[in-house]
């Protein structure tokens, strides 16, 4: 495992990392490491979503179990309209 090293960190801050650890009954070294460990978890999942074809996942997930449907022409996406057929909004 590698060591990370952060300077300048302000004193509030570490008194607030410190308060934290206690109420987790970890300690501030801990808490940093599940502090770092659930960012990243969820910055790696939210690019995972963002690239992700979400129709295309449940298809492939589907094909695997043996499921029949679900194919492209099963969701076809609507047309939109373009004419807006809401009055505008007026703030007179």
């Amino acid at each position: 495992m590698a060591t990370l090293t952060i300077r300048k960190i302000p004193d509030e801050q570490i008194q607030q990392l410190k308060e934290v650890a206690e109420k987790n009954n970890r300690s501030m070294e801990s808490q940093v490491r599940s502090i770092l460990e659930e960012w990243l978890a969820g910055t790696v999942a939210h690019e995972i979503t963002r690239k992700t074809n979400f129709y295309d996942e449940i298809r492939e997930f589907m094909k695997n179990l043996d499921f029949e449907g679900l194919d492209k022409g099963e969701l076809p996406l609507s047309e939109r309209n373009s004419a807006d057929s809401r009055p505008p909004v007026s703030f007179e």
